[in-house]
């Protein structure tokens, strides 16, 4: 029997080895999760405009957090003030 690896198989070891590589360059690389969002980045996120957002934030519409003067806004923050703002149908159906 013979050593030699079908060439197939080789070039399917060199596959794998490319891969494996690029998955830990890109693991390597990434950017932390955001954690906190100011009122013009949350605004951004949000596709509406920072005053629209301050406005709401200072009717104690929207859910967010203080360090002083400065507002700021976690991804909950965000998903909650996107279910709230949420439009329902008038008839009741989706």
């Amino acid at each position: 029997m013979s050593d030699l690896k079908n060439p197939f198989d080789l070039l399917l070891d060199q596959f794998r080895l490319i891969v494996r590589e690029e998955v830990q360059k890109a693991l390597a690389n990434r950017q932390p999760a955001k954690m906190q969002f100011t009122l013009d980045e949350a605004a951004h996120a949000l596709n509406i405009k920072p005053s629209l957002l301050g406005s709401r934030v200072r009717a104690g519409e929207f859910p967010h957090h203080r360090d002083g003067h400065r507002i700021f806004f976690t991804q909950q923050d965000l998903d909650e003030i996107v279910v709230r703002s949420a439009i329902t149908p008038k008839n009741g159906k989706d």
